[in-house]
């Protein structure tokens, strides 16, 4: 268990659980009384992202996007936001969400093993730059996921979603 502190990861574990009360605070500003948890989020655009991977690779005759790279991508892309906060985009053009994301994401996988940190800071980066294949569709993945959650909210009544 190289590099691994149990603390650590029992700590993080508990942390993880902040993205289920954690609400999308772009829908929250159009109106929506009660909107989606960033955990929800999370796990809906995961299994959207492996299916666009599994149509890339249906479509090539052969795998060329790995489904599971692209689902655990979507799992851990928005972990940040359990220390600084889903914001929005109003509210982003005022401090760097990307810088104050990365610093939060760096402290939280240290002290969880090299291998968790190394492969999750590259899924982070590949999602963020959309710099392989894989960050391409996660990324797809995570726009189409609001814009899914967004039809959901204007079928329910809420025109500013």
């Amino acid at each position: 268990m190289k590099n691994i502190r149990i603390e650590r990861v029992v700590n993080f574990i508990f942390e993880m659980g902040h993205l289920k009360r954690e609400k999308n605070r772009g829908f929250a500003l159009a109106g929506v009384k009660e909107p989606n948890a960033i955990a929800e989020h999370s796990l809906c655009a995961a299994q959207i992202g492996f299916i666009l991977a599994e149509m890339e690779n249906d479509k090539a005759g052969e795998e060329i996007v790995s489904a599971e790279k692209v689902a655990a991508m979507m799992i851990v892309h928005d972990n940040a936001e359990a220390r600084v906060g889903d914001q929005h985009k109003v509210g982003a053009r005022y401090f760097s969400k990307k810088e104050a994301e990365q610093k939060a994401f760096d402290e939280q996988v240290e002290g969880l093993g090299e291998r968790i940190e190394v492969k999750w800071k590259g899924y982070l980066e590949e999602h963020d730059n959309r710099n392989t294949k894989e960050g391409v569709v996660a990324q797809d993945a995570d726009w189409l996921e609001a814009a899914f959650q967004a039809k959901e909210y204007l079928d329910l009544g809420y025109e500013s979603a």
